[in-house]
């Protein structure tokens, strides 16, 4: 008996020219950089990033779990091609101090590798220098993806785009 596999294919492809986050475990796109809100953040099982959206991903059923920030209503979330848990949404929070998290996503370093255009200042061919100072926090390698875990550097830059995608 032969089997016929379909080849992986994404429900969504990030653009080329951005820095993003893939699946450390089939590659698939996960997050555009300019969609990380914070890398502050403690996962299940370690060191976890907050994003503002990704894609990809596929989400449980809600339910609430203390956390460290106290009590929220989160959904656990899934890698859509390797079915490998990332991390959560948060669906709810109940203390006001912690409402700026619901609809964001926490994924796990763990999960994640940095993909495209992290050791190329200029990614896109724009005159415009990433990151501010030279400085992301990670330490220099070779290739085009490397995985997550370093801590950032104290005072290194932030810069802000704005995305516009044709959908």
């Amino acid at each position: 008996m032969v089997r016929i596999s379909k080849p992986k294919t994404f429900q969504a492809y990030l653009d080329d020219c951005h820095r993003r986050y893939s699946c450390a475990h089939c590659r698939a796109h996960l997050a555009n950089h300019d969609d990380l809100i914070s890398k502050s953040f403690q996962g299940s099982q370690g060191r976890a990033y907050l994003f503002n959206s990704v894609v990809n991903v596929g989400c449980g059923p809600a339910e609430e779990r203390v956390l460290l920030t106290g009590l929220h209503a989160v959904a656990d979330i899934h890698c859509e091609n390797c079915k490998t848990t990332l991390g959560w949404k948060y669906e709810q929070a109940f203390e006001s101090s912690q409402k700026y998290k619901e609809g964001k996503y926490i994924i796990e370093l763990n999960h994640m590798i940095k993909d495209n255009g992290w050791d190329s200042p200029d990614a896109c061919g724009s005159s415009l220098a990433w990151p501010p100072g030279g400085a992301t926090g990670f330490p220099p390698t070779e290739g085009s993806s490397e995985p997550l875990g370093a801590p950032a550097e104290e005072g290194s830059g932030t810069c802000t785009y704005i995305l516009l995608h044709a959908l």
